[in-house]
């Protein structure tokens, strides 16, 4: 009887030890590009800034190891590697060029979308995508004015032609 009672007790002491024991929260951090939506010129680049902010709750620091992306569109994270710190204590933040997106000649006008995620964790060596959400991005592509504009004189032009020879019939 009294293994059973001891056995009772050890259990009791663990579950409360577990319910009144910190609550683990893993440390995550945001990030919010400004804007997250643009529009470019074909031939041009355009430029995703950030805000990374690492919570005052985090319970340490929070690494920025790597990142992931998909994008349609030629994207260039090397800002992010050359000038993001390595690491954000909670309450720091940052702010600078995430990535920059090419639209090179023969790109199709649209809208393009894709998503980028910063990878990190507490341990320096070992990120985890769960702790940081992707941020979606938009990118409408627009036609150079100069396109436009020879457009334009063209279509001006065959308007002109074909006037003249409603004139003539």
């Amino acid at each position: 009887m009294t293994r059973k009672i001891a056995f009772s007790l050890l259990i009791l002491l663990a579950a409360t030890v577990l319910l009144l024991g910190p609550a683990a929260n893993a440390d995550t951090l945001d990030v919010t590009l400004l804007p997250a939506a643009q529009t470019g010129l074909l031939g041009s680049t355009v430029s995703f800034t950030a805000e990374v902010t690492a919570p005052d709750t985090n319970s340490g620091t929070f690494y920025l190891i790597s990142d992931s992306f998909t994008s349609p569109l030629p994207l260039d994270d090397s800002s992010y590697i050359t000038t993001f710190p390595f690491s954000l204590d909670p309450g720091d933040s940052y702010t600078g060029v995430l990535f920059t997106i090419d639209l090179p000649p023969g790109t199709l006008d649209g809208i393009y979308t894709g998503s980028f995620q910063i990878l990190g964790g507490s341990d320096p060596s070992v990120p985890d995508p769960t702790l940081t959400k992707p941020v979606d991005f938009q990118v409408t592509v627009t036609p150079e004015p100069a396109s436009i504009l020879l457009m334009a004189t063209g279509l001006a032009g065959l308007a002109g032609t074909i006037r003249r020879k409603a004139r003539r019939s």
